[in-house]
């Protein structure tokens, strides 16, 4: 069903659109404090989306 380059695009476009979504709605209100706690959260949610489906796939076996 899938394979490990289609979970990285899945994952990439994901993380892409949350982290411009995140990154740009908080500037307003909290300038660039806001923008780097929107970057970071979708960062470690990318890693674990990531780790898990290499875990599950074994796509990568740790």
């Amino acid at each position: 069903m899938f394979t490990s380059g289609k979970i990285l695009l899945v994952s990439s476009s994901v993380a892409f659109l949350s982290i411009s979504n995140l990154s740009i709605s908080p500037i307003p209100k909290y300038k660039t404090i806001g923008a780097s706690i929107g970057y970071s959260s979708i960062t470690v949610v990318s890693f674990f989306i990531m780790y898990y489906y290499a875990k599950k796939f074994e796509i990568v076996k740790f």
